[in-house]
């Protein structure tokens, strides 16, 4: 039969376990915030340290390479500055597009951004319909998540049969984001997109 010191010494060292396990997976990962101009908020991912944030790159517009998929995303990021572009520095095949601001309506009606309490957006002007180069092979509908609610869906390149485009529209009840994956077959983003946070600028 275990002392009560034992028994202690056993908790103390199950915490400490816990402790340091989510120390570890914390330290895998690097912090990016979002600035968006039109939004009180600012937006904070969290994304494996491997990732790189194209706007943090010095002269990344005159960056002279070959490889193709990185050339590719620099150039989504030079042509759209209000966006957030990344790419992965182990495989530049996957990168991750970022729009985001506040609670967006896109619907025929007139609002006030704001007073909304439901996402008004139609998702077919957000998401990309299906055509002869993209194939939708999955479509989450709508689902919550904590504070949020939010529509995935999974597009294959018909060209490249290797390739997919992940599609996310995260919304709660002052910011929403669109997420865009694209990487070699399917990588599960969902841990990293859905946990965001908002953080609400200084006055």
């Amino acid at each position: 039969m275990r002392t009560p010191s034992s028994v202690m010494w056993v908790m103390l060292f199950v915490c400490v376990g816990c402790s340091q396990k989510n120390k570890t997976a914390d330290d895998d990962l690097k912090s990016f915030i979002i600035k968006d101009v039109d939004s009180r908020y600012n937006l904070g991912f969290k994304f494996p340290k491997s990732i790189v944030s194209i706007k943090e790159m010095k002269m990344f517009d005159h960056l002279d390479t070959t490889d193709m998929d990185l050339d590719w995303i620099f150039n989504v990021q030079y042509d759209n500055p209000d966006m957030d572009c990344f790419y992965d520095s182990l495989d530049p095949r996957v990168n991750i597009i970022i729009k985001a601001g506040p609670r967006v309506d896109i619907s025929n009606k007139s609002r006030s951004r704001s007073y909304f309490s439901v996402p008004t957006a139609k998702l077919n002007k957000i998401f990309p319909v299906e055509s002869d180069s993209v194939k939708i092979v999955y479509d989450s509908g709508k689902k919550t998540y904590k504070d949020k609610t939010y529509f995935k869906r999974t597009y294959k390149r018909l060209h490249k049969t290797d390739r997919a485009s992940i599609y996310y529209f995260v919304s709660s009840k002052w910011h929403s984001a669109l997420v865009i994956v694209n990487c070699p077959g399917e990588v599960n983003m969902d841990r990293y997109v859905l946990d965001f946070l908002a953080y609400q600028k200084k006055v």
